[in-house]
């Protein structure tokens, strides 16, 4: 359930980015959003205690870099495409954010930008100034094995 939901959420990003899962506070935990490789990923959003306390420690091989964004960002028109792309022999619209921080120039996309747009949504308690896309596109279907 929700517990491990938590749980879960709270060791990867210890794994992948070194956060003390110590230092976060659990807000809420959104709906499951289909990735690209036909998995749920069930987003949860926590407050961070103390940001100086948080000391990034990149797993590569998980994570290309950590930076800041405002949330802001996801519910504005500005900086934001949208392509389609093929996926499971469907076309699909996905999302592009440009952001540049500390320099550096960045494209948020797919999923992460999907979950981004979706979160900011939830903390900053209005919708998006354009039409939000659904969760799991509508002409693909997924079947599991049991």
């Amino acid at each position: 359930g929700g517990v491990d939901v938590k749980a879960t959420a709270l060791r990867e990003a210890e794994e992948e980015i070194g956060l003390d899962r110590a230092l976060v506070s659990i807000v809420t935990v959104l709906e499951p959003f289909l990735s690209k490789n036909g998995l749920d990923v069930t987003p949860v959003i926590g407050i961070l205690s103390d940001k100086a306390l948080f000391k990034p420690v990149l797993n590569k091989a998980e994570v290309e870099d950590i930076f800041d964004a405002p949330l802001e960002m996801f519910l504005k028109d500005d900086n934001r495409t949208t392509r389609q792309r093929n996926w499971m022999g469907k076309t699909i619209p996905v999302q592009f954010f440009d952001y540049e921080a500390e320099g550096e120039k960045y494209v948020i996309w797919g999923l992460t930008a999907h979950i981004l747009t979706r979160a900011a949504s939830v903390v900053l308690q209005r919708k998006p100034s354009f039409v939000e896309l659904p969760n799991r596109p509508t002409n693909i279907s997924i079947t599991s094995k049991e």
